[in-house]
């Protein structure tokens, strides 16, 4: 098919070799042919529109050649049913702007392409789409979205990219019925950074595997989790990966498995949370209610502080079998533990039982308590000789347990909430006051936004009861107390000097924060980072930085001066990269850097 160039439309300027095209109001166009970019074409759309409609999902109708930018700007970018041919290091580019892609095949070779890298877009829409050879597929910084919907991926396939969606800073994202699938070792399906919550319905992330280099399964997942208030995965697996959550040291997230969710058959973990805390804005949060976690090699789950919220009367609110929404748990083969955590900290180390009950523990379910030669969680204080041996902290795993694996998740009881007597909860300081009906409330409130797909934020303030019980009321209550409180605490955070925080801000680092490239006073330029990175520090004396690659490796340290630094990136592979700024006497300060060649 012949090539028609969009830029040689009458009215175009022309200077030697170099076209230009400017738009001021809206370029829109539908049927055959096809537009041919080159690196010497610019396109400027001051708010305008540039709508290309293709005859069909597969039929090209745009082709990138090498190293070309469309550089939509400001202005609002659809394209639909067609197919865009991406040559080496190019890339459709949206800055302030939006982009709606449906019904789209972006295909490319080499895996240098971008296929959409946006920065302060207030939309981004993919849908019925299929996204493959790509350094990244989506790529966006500091997503200025109106509503959930405005950054959504919807029914489309992500095969064969180094990263599949790259987010960086924003409030909500939603993920549905997507499918991800790797064609090297090292790639990622998705990375996230600095959200309040992204939804993840019905989709599958398989068969990643980690970078090849010598413990790399310990600072990697097929899912990356950076600052993330709720990461909530509806349905769907997570399956057949080296790891598949993680989210990497000085780090927060949170992260809920619900509705039949699978996480399952990894060769090391199904979900690493370095670290937790329980100590003060608490965070390491893992919700399972009518979930699985199967057959994974080495541990189910893995970290340090985390809270587990299993228990499935609890997060169920009932003991009547027929409405109780239990779990199902089975270890992997061999020596391998359905959960590997390490507790320190005095608010953690008191824990001697987490509230464990109603769940399916797989064929060890008729005694999962350790004995008889076999392992089958560590769940260790480090007070009590280190991490690493038998459990000092139990399971509560109640008197009954399910007598096969969970089929589906019931409705809740007509009848509401009748959380068992087992489960009360009333403060030694106030005998007469019971806070599981305050918790309760909570977090039924909480579950009722996740089943209507709506934001959780306004539940917050009603977990504030229970989360601001002082340290002594809840060091004096039972294990179960401790548990209301403990989670409580992390939708309304809490320090040790019983000073309330906002709600989405977390050990000093704000959920969903936009960090790049600016955040408290560091700014960065350029990002994504080519040659050489400027770092531009407004404090009032010099601070300490050092920056990991995504296998967690030191590649930087120095000392940032008071104004602008330039460190050369030529010698950095491409990939996700973590800036850590310690100014003395406050907060870390973490930023995601994305280096491109």
């Amino acid at each position: 098919m012949r090539s028609a160039s969009i830029f040689n439309a009458a009215g175009c300027k022309k200077k030697k070799s170099k076209i230009t095209y400017c738009a001021r109001g809206e370029y829109i166009y539908a049927g055959n042919g096809f537009f041919d970019f080159y690196p010497s074409h610019t396109l400027t759309l001051n708010n305008g529109e540039f709508h290309l409609s293709g005859n069909g999902f597969g039929q090209r109708f745009i082709k990138l050649q090498p190293q070309t930018a469309l550089q939509i700007g400001s202005g609002n970018l659809q394209l639909s049913k067609g197919r865009v041919e991406y040559g080496s290091g190019s890339s459709i580019q949206v800055d302030g702007g939006s982009a709606v892609l449906t019904d789209m095949e972006l295909m490319s070779a080499g895996g240098t392409a971008t296929a959409l890298w946006a920065q302060q877009a207030d939309r981004i829409v993919v849908a019925n789409s299929f996204i493959g050879g790509m350094f990244a597929g989506v790529e966006a910084y500091q997503v200025a979205a109106a509503n959930p919907l405005d950054l959504l991926f919807l029914n489309t396939t992500f095969k064969g990219n180094t990263n599949g969606l790259m987010l960086d800073g924003g409030q909500e994202a939603r993920i549905w019925q997507c499918d991800f699938a790797p064609d090297q070792a090292g790639a990622q399906a998705i990375a996230v950074a600095n959200f309040q919550s992204v939804r993840m319905e019905g989709c599958g992330v398989q068969e990643y595997l980690k970078p090849a280099v010598p413990g790399a399964e310990e600072a990697w997942g097929a899912i990356y989790l950076e600052n993330i208030g709720e990461y909530i995965m509806t349905g769907g697996a997570v399956a057949d990966n080296d790891v598949g959550f993680y989210c990497p040291a000085g780090a927060t997230a949170n992260l809920t498995l619900r509705g039949q969710a699978e996480v399952s058959g990894h060769t090391y973990y199904g979900i690493h949370i370095v670290e937790g805390s329980r100590e003060g804005a608490n965070s390491g949060l893992i919700t399972m209610d009518c979930a699985r976690l199967l057959d994974n090699g080495v541990a189910g789950i893995k970290g340090r502080n985390l809270i587990l919220n299993i228990d499935a009367y609890i997060n169920s609110q009932t003991t009547d079998p027929a409405f109780v929404r239990a779990n199902h748990f089975q270890r992997g083969p061999n020596d391998a533990l359905w959960f590997d955590i390490c507790y320190d900290g005095p608010l953690a180390e008191s824990i001697n039982t987490i509230p464990a009950s109603g769940n399916y523990w797989g064929t060890d379910h008729a005694n999962p308590e350790p004995g008889g030669g076999l392992f089958y969680y560590s769940l260790d204080k480090v007070s009590f000789g280190g991490c690493g041996g038998f459990p000092e902290i139990g399971l509560d795993f109640g008197a009954l347990h399910p007598s096969g694996a969970p089929v589906s998740c019931p409705a809740p009881a007509p009848t509401g909430p009748d959380v068992p007597v087992s489960k009360d909860c009333r403060l030694v300081a106030s005998p007469t006051e019971s806070i599981k009906e305050s918790y309760h409330q909570a977090f039924e409130a909480y579950q009722l936004k996740l089943a209507l797909d709506e934001e959780t934020l306004s539940t917050y303030a009603v977990f504030t009861d229970v989360a601001s019980q002082p340290n002594t009321s809840r060091n004096m209550g039972t294990d179960v107390c401790k548990h209301y409180v403990d989670v409580a605490r992390v939708f309304s955070p809490y320090t040790l000097g019983q000073q309330m925080q906002s709600a989405d801000v977390q050990q000093g680092r704000a959920v969903g924060q936009k960090s790049g490239p600016m955040a408290r006073g560091l700014l960065v330029s350029p990002n994504p980072v080519q040659e050489s990175l400027h770092l531009t520090w407004a404090g009032t004396a010099p601070c300490h930085a050092v920056v990991y690659n995504s296998l967690g490796q030191l590649v930087w340290t120095g000392i940032l001066p008071v104004g602008q630094t330039a460190i050369a990136t030529e010698s950095w592979a491409a990939g996700w990269y973590v800036l850590r700024a310690l100014p003395e006497g406050q907060p870390a300060i973490h930023l995601r850097l994305s280096v491109q060649h």
